[in-house]
This record gives C-alpha cells, sequence and structure tokens, in this order.
C-alpha cells in the first residue's frame, strides 16, 4: 500500500502538468460539466502545459547557447532577465511546488471573497501562475520546502489576488460610472489610473 501512495504522491502529483490537469478536472466536476467536457478540459488542460513547458525549454536552451557565446566571445557572464524565461526555469525545477501553490492561491482567493466584503475571484490564468511561480521561488530561495513553501506562497498569492482588483477598482469605476466590472489585472492599473477621470 505504501508504494501505491508513493507513486501517486511522487510520481503523479509530483508531476506539475498532472497536477494542473487534475486540478481543472476537478474544477470541472464541481462546475457540474457533462463527462466530455470534464474530460476535454481536462486534457487540453494537460496538452497545453505540456506544449509550455516544450517552449520553456526551447526559450532556455536557446538562452543558454546565447550567454555560452557571450561569455566566450566578450569574456562577460551574462543573467536571464526575461521574465518568461524565469518563469519557465523556476516551473521546470519547482513544478508540482508551483502547481499546488497555485491550487491555494485560488482556494484561499474564494474564501477570501466569501468571507470579505471583497468580492473579487481573479480569474487570469497566466497572472495567478506568475504569483504561484513567484511566490514558490522567493519561498524557496529562502530555505522553505514542502508544506510551508506551497502554504507561503499560497497564502501570500490569495490575498493578493483579491486585494490587487480592489485597489484598482475606484479607477475602473471612475471610467465605467459602475462597478459591474472589475480589474483582471495587477495593481500598476491603479498607479497608472490614478488621474483618470471619465
Amino acid at each position: 500500500m505504501n508504494s501505491f501512495v508513493a507513486f501517486i504522491v511522487k510520481d503523479l502529483l509530483g508531476q506539475a502538468s498532472i497536477l494542473i490537469a487534475f486540478i481543472a478536472m476537478l474544477g470541472l466536476i464541481l462546475q457540474k460539466k457533462s463527462p466530455g467536457k470534464t474530460a476535454e478540459g481536462t486534457f487540453k488542460t494537460l496538452l497545453g502545459f505540456l506544449i509550455m513547458m516544450a517552449g520553456i525549454n526551447i526559450i532556455v536552451a536557446t538562452l543558454t547557447f546565447l550567454n555560452d557565446i557571450f561569455t566566450q566571445g566578450f569574456g562577460m557572464k551574462g543573467y536571464i532577465t526575461d521574465v518568461a524565461a524565469i518563469a519557465g526555469l523556476a516551473n521546470r525545477e519547482l513544478g508540482s511546488e508551483v502547481a499546488l501553490t497555485l491550487l491555494v492561491i485560488f482556494a484561499v482567493n474564494i474564501i477570501i471573497a466569501r468571507l470579505t466584503p471583497l468580492k473579487y475571484i481573479f480569474l487570469t490564468g497566466q497572472a495567478l501562475l506568475w504569483m504561484a511561480t513567484i511566490g514558490a521561488v522567493i519561498g524557496y530561495k529562502s530555505g522553505l520546502t514542502g508544506v510551508p513553501l506551497i502554504l507561503t506562497g499560497g497564502i501570500f498569492g490569495g490575498v493578493m489576488a483579491v486585494l490587487m482588483p480592489a485597489l484598482a477598482q475606484p479607477v475602473v469605476r471612475r471610467i465605467t460610472g459602475s462597478d459591474r466590472c472589475g480589474p483582471g489585472a495587477l495593481l500598476y492599473y491603479r498607479l497608472s489610473g490614478a488621474g483618470c477621470g471619465r
């Protein structure tokens, strides 16, 4: 029995692509989608994540190659500053931690929206994935691993997923004249729209 549990935890849920697909499947089941739509959504998520990781590996390999050329040719040591490449490296090294952090972020976001007056559910998937990636990387570099890493990044990300749209909502309200829609983006919208009027 122990080997079966180890297989589930390490070999299945330890793979970020399978974990993300499982989270998508769980969401589709909770939405009471048909078995066909649930299977379709699960496999699309799995394939999309695998394609993204393949693309990330290509980008990282290319940047590593270019870095080697610059190091040899100019005697300089370079660093990758592209956000997508950094996220790709992080997802390659901390894939399951990032996926579990993403799940905790979404759960915390829903709990806060349910229990407080801040009724914002952050649905911008790539921004949530970025928050999960940053949370996992910062926690990992701070010495956290396992459950503390996932919970710390997840709770922080979940709070930010509610606070950022809440802080930007006054600008949206000023522009649209209502609260019918909210920003699905980050805090810089609040900062950039601070002087906007209708």
